[in-house]
């Protein structure tokens, strides 16, 4: 091959490298005309060839780093967005306390109190969740797995039932808080019992829906979605020490089994039914005049 073919040869290459670097790979295809020609060497062809086919692996690596790029950028903004909710609660939670802290039981009924300030919360996050156009089915508002939320939640309310009436056969046994041989306290229950078909979704959707959901997603990690329970659960926890030290400790417990729930459902359908049961159940037998004092 003389040196004017090379020459135009070798600036075919030089264009078409130029062309690539600048991200137009199909300019490779270009190429194939030099292994076409008579006089082109067989060296050359075969480096024609290679260099086709190192720009379309250039390009497909071009293609997936954009595609990761792409996804970093929505994950470090859907972790902000969770990062900012998570704040919220935090911020909520600290001024519920406050307020039950300094303002004497006697001036607020304090369930009353804390059904309007989770009303509060919940649509001030509501508005967020619609702003930045999130689904609010991955916030726990769905019905998916419905079957198996509705069998495992009657499997476990089953559980709960039996370790509550056992709790109450053992205290009234041996005089612990009752001193009448009465399985159930119909006297103890109130309206509160039956405002609890609000207030357990409420905090249902409010800990496993946003707190735990948020927590989730701002952690990385395998385990990440054990530290959101126990997380979520000692938050749980902290929200009813107000009301008394040992319901406190009975929240963290049945948070975990209700966070764990939650991870298998991804729906507060179950829990919600579960912690509806599971309270007045509690109130029936007496156990929450108990838990509170």
């Amino acid at each position: 091959m003389d040196n004017s073919l090379s020459n135009k040869v070798l600036d075919r290459f030089i264009d078409a490298s130029r062309l690539i670097m600048a991200g137009e790979f199909d300019q490779a295809s270009k190429l194939s005309p030099v292994t076409e020609m008579e006089c082109t060497s067989e060296k050359l062809s075969e480096f024609s060839e290679s260099f086709a086919l190192m720009a379309v692996k250039l390009e497909a690596r071009e293609f997936a780093l954009e595609n990761t790029i792409s996804e970093l950028k929505n994950q470090v903004l859907l972790r902000e967005r969770f990062s900012f909710i998570f704040i919220n609660f935090l911020l909520f939670l600290s001024t519920y306390i406050i307020l039950f802290a300094f303002i004497p039981k006697q001036y607020f009924h304090s369930d009353i109190v804390s059904i309007v300030l989770e009303i509060v919360f919940l649509m001030s996050i509501a508005t967020y969740i619609l702003k930045f156009k999130l689904s609010f089915s991955g916030f726990g508002l769905n019905m998916g797995n419905l079957k198996r939320t509705l069998l495992e939640t009657v499997v476990v309310a089953i559980i709960l039932v039996g370790v509550l009436s056992i709790v109450k056969v053992f205290m009234v046994k041996n005089k612990i808080y009752f001193q009448e041989d009465r399985f159930f306290e119909f006297q103890c229950l109130n309206w509160s019992y039956a405002s609890y078909i609000i207030t357990a979704p409420l905090q249902e959707f409010m800990a496993r829906g946003i707190v735990q959901n948020s927590i989730e997603h701002v952690l990385t990690g395998k385990s990440k979605w054990f530290w959101a329970i126990l997380l979520t659960s000692l938050l749980f926890g902290v929200y009813h020490t107000f009301f008394s030290l040992k319901l406190a400790m009975l929240s963290i417990a049945i948070s975990i089994v209700l966070g764990y729930l939650f991870i298998r459902h991804r729906n507060i359908i179950g829990i919600s039914i579960l912690h509806f049961v599971a309270g007045n159940f509690a109130g029936v037998l007496g156990l929450w005049d108990y838990i509170i004092k």
